[in-house]
């Protein structure tokens, strides 16, 4: 009777598939923005998401952002909470945001979304004096007055400078 489960022992130890370690796939997921969200062109945005992996330490993961276009923010290490952010600007030709994750085995996981970037409007200038018709001496001081307005910035953070010859 002890020889039987002896030599099902022996078998079973002469397996040639032995022990395997799994990799588990990192996740990645865009936190701050999702698909068909509407950017500005030429307007600096954050992007943040979140990435985790089951068998490996934030620390020892890498996160790339980037477009349809190229890189934007390139192996960078997540905080310890797994967060990640990369700050860029975008332009009318991009389309997607892609945020990849990969742990040291090369295991990788990727969250894409989908945006419609907007061309934005020159900032509007108008002259109120000076104005053409009028009579100027060069010896009396001349006021200049004006205004700009803009579609997306509030006047206060324009800049306006005067030139005359």
């Amino acid at each position: 009777m002890f020889t039987p489960i002896l030599s099902l022992l022996l078998i079973s130890c002469r397996s040639e598939d032995g022990l395997k370690a799994y990799n588990s796939q990192p996740t990645a997921t865009i936190t701050s923005h999702s698909s068909g969200t509407e950017l500005q062109d030429g307007y600096e945005v954050t992007l943040i998401g979140q990435v985790s992996d089951a068998n490996h330490t934030n620390g020892e993961l890498l996160v790339t952002w980037a477009t349809n276009n190229g890189e934007l923010c390139a192996d960078r290490t997540p905080s310890d909470s797994g967060e990640s952010t990369c700050t860029a600007i975008f332009t009318e030709d991009d389309s997607e945001i892609r945020m990849q994750v990969v742990d040291p085995e090369g295991a990788a996981g990727v969250e894409t979304i989908f945006i419609t970037v907007l061309p934005t409007q020159n900032p509007q200038a108008e002259i109120l004096s000076p104005i053409p018709s009028g009579v100027y001496y060069s010896d009396q001081k001349i006021t200049f007055e004006g205004t700009i307005t803009d579609e997306e910035d509030p006047s206060t953070d324009l800049l306006a400078t005067w030139e005359s010859d």
